[in-house]
């Protein structure tokens, strides 16, 4: 075989070659175009049929419901005494918010529930409130800001102004004057407001002129001056 023939012959060779890849090339395009068209087909189909239409409203009321839902199933971890020192902290009364309602001379404390004697009774009895040592018509003040809710004459404790000072506060004044009386029930009154002078307490006769003084907190009887903070 000549040269000539030879080289028709690498041409030939070289010509199939070259139209053989053109075919893979195409074929391979081919694929990938039908690949990518179903894909596309397959995400339309999707969002036409199976997926909901979301709007930003209801994205964020799903959200608010969860975080609802989420502090609502929080379970309270806290001890019993952590709960109560949490509840006593917003329960108990302020002390600044207290002044003495008649001088500050103390002749008889708060007996917390003993027994002690009185000398007008000639017995033992317990002792609920403070006896604040005074003269006949000297000036009973309101130890803080509260609403007058009865005025009643006792037996014992004679003339009584009872005052809600709020925040489950209530004071009892007892032995006022009648006829000095300067509040009404359902009356207002300030701090160291004058509600009265005072008088005479029968069961208490013999202690002398005082202020018989008793505070109860959530409707149990306290020591005035510890709730007071005096």
């Amino acid at each position: 075989m000549d040269n000539k023939e030879k080289k028709n012959t690498t041409n030939r060779k070289f010509k199939i070659a070259y139209a053989f890849t053109v075919v893979i090339a195409l074929g391979a395009l081919m694929f990938s175009k039908i690949s990518t068209e179903k894909s596309l087909g397959n995400i339309q189909s999707l969002e036409d049929d199976s997926a909901p239409e979301v709007t930003i409203t209801e994205t964020t009321e799903n959200v608010e419901e969860t975080v609802r839902q989420n502090l609502t199933n929080v379970p309270d971890t806290r001890t019993e005494t952590e709960k109560n020192t949490t509840e006593d902290k917003y329960n108990k009364p302020y002390t600044d918010y207290y002044c003495l309602p008649f001088g500050s001379e103390i002749i008889k404390d708060y007996s917390n529930m003993n027994p002690v004697y009185s000398k007008t009774m000639g017995d033992w009895r317990t002792h609920n409130g403070i006896d604040f040592s005074g003269e006949e018509g000297g000036a009973v003040v309101a130890i803080s800001y509260g609403e007058v809710i009865a005025i009643y004459d006792d037996a014992i404790f004679g003339t009584c102004v009872l005052i809600d000072h709020g925040n489950g506060v209530t004071a009892k004044y007892c032995g006022l004057n009648k006829d000095t009386l300067t509040v009404k029930e359902n009356s207002s009154v300030n701090m160291e407001s004058v509600i009265g002078y005072l008088g005479e307490i029968p069961g208490e006769k013999m202690e002398g002129a005082h202020l018989h003084f008793e505070i109860t907190h959530n409707g149990e009887i306290v020591e005035p001056l510890e709730l007071m903070g005096k």
